[in-house]
């Protein structure tokens, strides 16, 4: 992913359980009037990512959906993943 992240397929209708769409995020710019977009979905499903799960998606508060699975992480489950509070899938 590169650019702005949220647009094109992020903001649009596409599936993001379809396996081309990998790594995906999904944004709801419906914040602030139509004017901000806060990532609300992020998919990196079986693309062999190594080592911890990183603390910067802490940073992702309105994250509901979380697919990391089928990577090789290491470690316990983060505490941070506690303040996700959103986080309705993982």
């Amino acid at each position: 992913m590169s650019g702005e992240l949220c647009s094109g397929t992020a903001i649009d209708d596409t599936d993001l359980e379809n396996s081309s769409n990998n790594p995906s995020i999904k944004c709801d710019c419906s914040y602030d009037n139509n004017t901000t977009c806060h990532i609300t979905k992020l998919k990196v499903y079986a693309l062999n990512k190594r080592g911890v799960i990183p603390e910067e998606l802490v940073a992702l508060k309105y994250l509901t959906y979380l697919k990391i699975d089928q990577n090789y992480f290491t470690g316990p489950l983060p505490s941070f993943i506690g303040n996700l509070t959103a986080l309705t899938f993982l």
